[in-house]
């Protein structure tokens, strides 16, 4: 199993045998690089370490950076806002490469962030198409 939260950063557990992985550090999922979405051609990310890393991408504060607005005005964005768009496949990406890396039975998703309606739709969308068939199981 694979869980991952958003909203101030993004975490990433995963557990195996029913024991969680721990290695060295604790794992850092959320600080992978990204291609950056089309509307994202000229923001840098907010992360001080990486900028455009994953969590630099879908944070809270990514979100109100790019919109020019405080975090607590996050649910007064629309859902048809095309940075739902964004964030969704900034996770499908995350949501691929935490499959092809550790083939988790179950990837849940939570976190303040994930509120939103549209970017689960986006996610299950977007994963199928990166994902484009190479994999053959009853979940996908």
């Amino acid at each position: 199993m694979a869980y991952i939260t958003v909203g101030t950063g993004v975490g990433v557990g995963l557990v195996v045998n029913g024991k969680p992985l721990h290695g060295m550090l604790h794992p850092e999922a959320g600080h992978i690089n990204v291609k950056p979405h089309k509307i994202d051609e000229n923001f840098d990310g907010v992360c001080p370490f990486h900028g455009r890393c994953l969590e630099g991408m879908v944070s809270n504060k990514s979100i109100a950076k790019r919109k020019n607005i405080g975090v607590h005005d996050l649910p007064y964005i629309s859902d048809e806002d095309p940075v739902w768009e964004a964030l969704g496949t900034y996770l499908a990406e995350l949501c691929m490469s935490l499959t092809f890396i550790a083939s988790p039975e179950v990837i849940l998703i939570g976190g303040g962030v994930m509120k939103r309606g549209p970017i689960m739709k986006t996610i299950r969308e977007k994963f199928s198409q990166m994902v484009n068939g190479y994999l053959k199981t009853p979940q996908l």
